[in-house]
C-alpha cells in the first residue's frame, strides 16, 4: 500500500503552519455560512436576475443591448438569462458600436477585478452589469468610479462581514489598505463576505501567507462531487463510471499547496496530507467515485500488477473510510419517465 496520509502536524514548515492557522480561524465560517447553489437554485435566481432587470429596461429596450460574460460562470448565467429574456444570438456576437448598450453578465462579484478588466475593452457609453450574487456596497462603489454604468442588478445581496470582524473604525481601515496592497489590480471594493459555491464553480478565497510573502489559493469547502471546479482541477480526465460508490466526506475542508493535497476532517479536527501516489489515488478516487474505474484509470498511469494496484487502492479506501475523509454515497431515489 502507499505511505497513508499523514495526521501529525509536528516539525511542519512555518509556511505549512501559517497555512493551519488561517484554517481553523477560517473553518466555522466556511461551515457555517456557505450558501450551495445548484442548477435548479441558479435558475430560480436567473429568473429573479430578470425580473430587476426587466423592472428598469423593457423587452424592446433590450433588444439594443450586446451581452458579453465573465468567463466562466458568467456564460452559465448569460445562458439561462438569454432563454428567460429571449436574446438574439447576434446579441452576442462583438460589437464596436460605442452607442450600443451592454450588459454584463457573472455569476458573483466580490470585489470587482474582473469586471474592470473587462470594461477595459469595452467602448460603449451605457453599461449595466447583472450578477446572481454582489454586495450593494460594490455596486455603489462601481457606479460611483466607472459613470458609464447605469446600472448594477444582483439577484441576491451578499453580507460583508469584515466590519464585524474588524470592528474598530482603525483597525477595519488597516486592514482594508492592506487587502488592496496585497491582492492588487483594480479592485473597486474588498471584502469578507459569506461563501457561496456554485455547482460549477467554487470563488476563490486566496489568503496572505506573511512567511511566503504572498497570497495563497484558499481552502475549498465544497467537495468535488457538488462542483465541477473542484474536481477537474485534480486534473483526471472525465470517465463515465458505472456508479458512484464513494465521495468526499462533508465534514471535510481540501486545500492543495505545492502538489501536496491537504484535507481537515472536522469533526475529528485532524489535517492530513496526500503525496505522490496516495495523493493520485485520492484524486482518481473523488473524480470518479468508483474503486474499479479508479483501478483501470491507474493502471494506465503506473507499471505495476493490476491485482497489487487493487489491493493497494482497496487499502487506501479502507484507511479513508475509517477517517471519515472519504464516505459511501448516498444513494439517489429512482426516478420513473413518463413516455
Amino acid at each position: 500500500m502507499p505511505n497513508p496520509p499523514k495526521s501529525s502536524t509536528k516539525n511542519i514548515s512555518a509556511e505549512d503552519q501559517e497555512r493551519l492557522m488561517v484554517l481553523a480561524r477560517s473553518l466555522q465560517s466556511y461551515r457555517a455560512n456557505l450558501q450551495y447553489v445548484d442548477y435548479k437554485q441558479a435558475e430560480k435566481d436567473s429568473e429573479k436576475l430578470a425580473v430587476k432587470i426587466l423592472e428598469v429596461y423593457h423587452r424592446k429596450e433590450l433588444e439594443s443591448f450586446s451581452f458579453k460574460a465573465i468567463p466562466r460562470g458568467g456564460l452559465i448565467v448569460m445562458g439561462m438569462l438569454s432563454y428567460i429574456l429571449d436574446l438574439k444570438p447576434s446579441q452576442f456576437l462583438p460589437n464596436e458600436n460605442p452607442a450600443k448598450p451592454v450588459m454584463i453578465v457573472d455569476d458573483i462579484a466580490l470585489t470587482g477585478a474582473r469586471l474592470s478588466k473587462m470594461l477595459s475593452g469595452i467602448n460603449s457609453s451605457h453599461v449595466v452589469i447583472a450578477n446572481l450574487y454582489s454586495h450593494p456596497d460594490l455596486r455603489m462603489a462601481l457606479m460611483e468610479k466607472e459613470p458609464r454604468v447605469k446600472h448594477c442588478f444582483a439577484a441576491h445581496d451578499l453580507r460583508d462581514r469584515a466590519r464585524e470582524n474588524h470592528p474598530d473604525p482603525q483597525e477595519y481601515e488597516a486592514w482594508k489598505k492592506r487587502m488592496i496592497d496585497w491582492m492588487g489590480g483594480n479592485r473597486y471594493w474588498v471584502c469578507q463576505p459569506d461563501l457561496v459555491g456554485f455547482a460549477w464553480n467554487e470563488p476563490d478565497y486566496p489568503f496572505w501567507n506573511p512567511v511566503t510573502e504572498c497570497l495563497e489559493d484558499g481552502w475549498r469547502s465544497l467537495p468535488p462531487h457538488k462542483c465541477l471546479k473542484n474536481k477537474t482541477r485534480l486534473g483526471i480526465l472525465p470517465h463515465q463510471e458505472l456508479k458512484v460508490e464513494l465521495q468526499m466526506s462533508s465534514s471535510v475542508v481540501s486545500g492543495i499547496f505545492d502538489d501536496v493535497i491537504w484535507l481537515y476532517q472536522a469533526d475529528t479536527k485532524q489535517v492530513y496530507t496526500l503525496e505522490g501516489v496516495s495523493a493520485q489515488i485520492w484524486s482518481v478516487l473523488v473524480v470518479y467515485g468508483n474503486i474499479e474505474s479508479t483501478v483501470k484509470y491507474l493502471t494506465g498511469q503506473y507499471t505495476v500488477k493490476e491485482n497489487i494496484l487493487r489491493r493497494d487502492v482497496h487499502g487506501l479506501v479502507d484507511y479513508l473510510l475509517a477517517k471519515g475523509i472519504l464516505e459511501r454515497a448516498k444513494e439517489k431515489p429512482s426516478e420513473v419517465a413518463d413516455h
